[in-house]
């Protein structure tokens, strides 16, 4: 039984369930915590200091909070302070991935699949968007995944710290939203696909290209009483297979986290 039954995520050709994901989540929460306390930061839970700083003994739902407790209770400088050595290190793995990647080598690719019945764009701009948000932009982004440590938007750009893939340490990248239209894409667009979102990443630091690309596509589901939505994740062919694998469950986790949200407001409104 599931709390969501409206909403199928499918990985690697199998439906995942919402409570499969949440799990997925709180392992990731844990390795965020654990990153927290080699930073010797202390970690927290309901706006208190975890006893001894221990964590590996809490429910799935308090992993997820103390992680998002213990990164608000920084500032973003600090965090970006705090990570600064990683950040260095994440760069030069990017790099490496482009030094290994053959000259006109084709991207490699990995996709999500979302599927939501009885959910029409329709009743999505129903949504409350404030009130998705909660108190901000940044606690809203902790809300979604464990493993964003900034997030932030000016015009088409995304300022962003996150974990590429459940891989290595943290990477700053700034996300630059592109026209679909004007530039090319790493694959063509279903014809049925109502809405595009694509983007490429490059690195804060240097501006470095990383050849990753998300590229996410919308479009009514097979019966026409839902939405189907294809998240599209593009890398380098330098990129480890682990790292490329790792973020096809990141962005389960960050859409499945979003669209429970959005299911949970609209099931209160029907309520």
């Amino acid at each position: 039984m599931t709390q969501y039954p409206e909403l199928t995520v499918t990985v690697n050709h199998r439906p995942v369930r919402w409570e499969e994901i949440k799990h997925w989540k709180a392992r990731r929460a844990a390795t965020v915590l654990q990153l927290l306390k080699d930073h010797d930061q202390t970690l927290r839970l309901n706006n208190q200091p975890l006893p001894q700083q221990t964590f590996y003994q809490l429910s799935d739902d308090d992993l997820i909070a103390a992680a998002k407790d213990t990164k608000l209770a920084l500032t973003p400088n600090q965090i970006e302070d705090l990570l600064q050595n990683d950040l260095q290190q994440s760069d030069a793995m990017w790099h490496r991935f482009m030094e290994q990647t053959p000259a006109n080598a084709p991207l490699k690719a990995i996709h999500v699949q979302f599927d939501l019945a009885g959910i029409t764009p329709e009743i999505l701009t129903q949504v409350n968007l404030d009130q998705l948000q909660g108190t901000g932009f940044r606690e809203h982004a902790f809300d979604l995944h464990p493993e964003h440590y900034l997030f932030s938007q000016e015009g088409n750009v995304q300022d962003v710290i996150e974990t590429f893939g459940e891989y290595g340490l943290p990477t700053h990248f700034h996300l630059v939203m592109l026209d679909p239209h004007t530039h090319k894409l790493p694959e063509a667009i279903n014809p049925n696909t109502k809405k595009v979102i694509f983007g490429k990443g490059l690195l804060a630091s240097d501006g470095f290209d990383t050849h990753q690309y998300a590229l996410h596509q919308f479009m009514p589901n097979a019966t026409g009483d839902g939405l189907h939505i294809d998240l599209g994740i593009f890398t380098p062919a330098g990129m480890d297979d682990a790292a490329l694998i790792g973020h096809q469950q990141h962005f389960a986790i960050e859409f499945a986290s979003m669209f429970t949200k959005i299911l949970d407001q609209l099931h209160a409104s029907v309520s």
